[in-house]
């Protein structure tokens, strides 16, 4: 991502309404799900979202690759440090949590996800947001240095292929997918332009019913992105901090 777009979501982050939804879906989705601290927050950028969490989840941390986004949260007194999610700076079994939002699309997902299984103990908990459908790749994505965008079914099986078991997934921005749709397709930036005060607030009110459906358990069939909580397993002999009993499975695409 270029200095430019990166100077952009920070102007855009604390109020454009998808971020503003997402970041409420998030704080839900930790309390809903009972996710416990320590957490490592990967690619956190600013910290805008690790500033929501921290409220929820004591003891987080981030990493992030950015030297303009980590000078920019040190000045806000964020706990970021510089780190690569493909080679998380960590010793095994470290946290309880890890949030990884939009930030698989980025970089080589198997190697993440193996780093990420790696630094969670045992019954820890893994929350991914990720883009929805390669066949809403637009200039969005180049501009924000993606290299893929995922259905269900891939980042279900990525998940589950490095050892995770899936408690909940679903797609997100369903309400608002045709436009949302249309401008990723048919935008000739990078999507994100300020809005009138009154359409932002719309657009936010609206994507909170994504949230409420999601909240309560069902799984929106399409949407711009998709939001997996997946879990750690206990071994046979492992000291287990957490177990999934009671949560149920809903991992069926």
């Amino acid at each position: 991502m270029s200095d430019e777009i990166e100077m952009i979501h920070l102007d855009f982050e604390r109020t454009y309404w998808w971020f503003k939804s997402r970041r409420d879906l998030i704080k839900s989705l930790l309390l809903k799900f009972h996710f416990h601290g320590p957490l490592l927050d990967v690619g956190s950028g600013s910290g805008e979202n690790l500033e929501a969490i921290k409220g929820i989840v004591p003891h987080s941390v981030g990493v992030e690759l950015s030297d303009t986004m980590i000078e920019y949260a040190s000045k806000l007194g964020r706990n970021i440090i510089r780190g690569n999610v493909e080679a998380l700076p960590f010793d095994d079994s470290t946290f309880m949590s890890v949030a990884a939002l939009d930030i698989l699309e980025h970089v080589d997902d198997r190697r993440a996800i193996k780093e990420i299984w790696r630094v969670l103990k045992p019954g820890g908990k893994l929350l991914i947001t990720v883009p929805a459908f390669m066949w809403l790749w637009g200039i969005h994505d180049d501009v924000h240095g993606h290299k893929r965008r995922y259905s269900a079914r891939q980042v279900l099986k990525l998940t589950q292929g490095t050892g995770f078991n899936i408690v909940f997934w679903s797609y997100w921005n369903f309400i608002l997918f045709i436009p949302s749709a249309i401008q990723k397709k048919l935008g000739k930036s990078h999507s994100l332009v300020r809005l009138p005060k009154p359409l932002n607030d719309a657009l936010y009110a609206i994507s909170k019913l994504d949230n409420y459906l999601i909240l309560r358990g069902l799984k929106l069939p399409i949407g711009t992105s998709i939001v997996v909580i997946a879990q750690k397993p206990c071994q046979s002999g492992e000291d287990c901090h957490e177990t999934s009993k009671g949560i149920r499975d809903n991992s069926s695409v």
